[in-house]
């Protein structure tokens, strides 16, 4: 596990290491497909965009990477430039949306057909104005509460269905040399997951 962790750690740094701007991390687990094939599965989106003086600020570069519980480790960063990459302020001043597509997989098998992610970061501290500035969205993710979304792709095989459902874990915007520690995390999270998952399917 701490293996794949740290394979994690050098996809993540080697694919943002030239792009400059404003990071964004999240770490999470997958809900899992109807046959809960993919359940515990953990991810880590890293982002850099650049911050606005509207509602919405651009993405420059984003790498997603799921070490899926049936094995293997997979890694997306090639962002799709003709459909939207970004992280906006949402109107109620509660809600940070990131939106993003990739163009497939590093290995050209998964999400070629489309690659899709939605994530709804929730705070119940409201953001002064609707701008997506730097001030602004880290408050709304350093307060948040509730971390959710969807992953789309499609082909989807080895996992179990193409839109999988994401469960992020609510967390200060860190220091990029933190990046390691949150990828451990996430997949020492995705095993509780499962230990819990397997102790209620034998209590029922």
């Amino acid at each position: 596990m701490l293996r794949t962790a740290l394979g994690m750690v050098l996809a993540l740094t080697t694919g943002l290491a030239s792009v400059r701007g404003e990071p964004l991390y999240f770490i999470g687990t997958l809900e899992g497909a109807g046959l809960g094939t993919d359940a515990g599965s953990s991810w880590v989106l890293m982002l850099q965009y650049t911050p606005s003086a509207t509602a919405v600020a651009a993405v420059t570069q984003a790498t997603m990477t799921v070490n899926r519980v049936g094995g293997g480790s997979y890694t997306w960063s090639g962002l799709d430039g003709t459909k939207t990459n970004a992280v906006s302020v949402l109107a109620n001043l509660n809600t940070l949306r990131v939106r993003l597509n990739w163009t497939g997989d590093q290995s050209s098998t998964l999400g070629t057909n489309g690659s899709s992610l939605i994530l709804t970061v929730v705070s119940p501290t409201a953001s002064p104005t609707q701008v997506a500035s730097k001030q602004n969205v880290n408050q709304l993710v350093n307060t948040a509460t509730n971390i959710t979304g969807t992953f789309d792709f499609d082909p989807f095989a080895p996992f179990g269905e193409s839109e999988q459902a994401l469960v992020g874990v609510p967390q200060a915007v860190p220091e990029p040399g933190s990046l390691a520690v949150l990828a451990v995390a996430s997949v020492l999270m995705g095993r509780r997951y499962l230990s819990s998952r397997k102790g209620k399917q034998q209590t029922s």
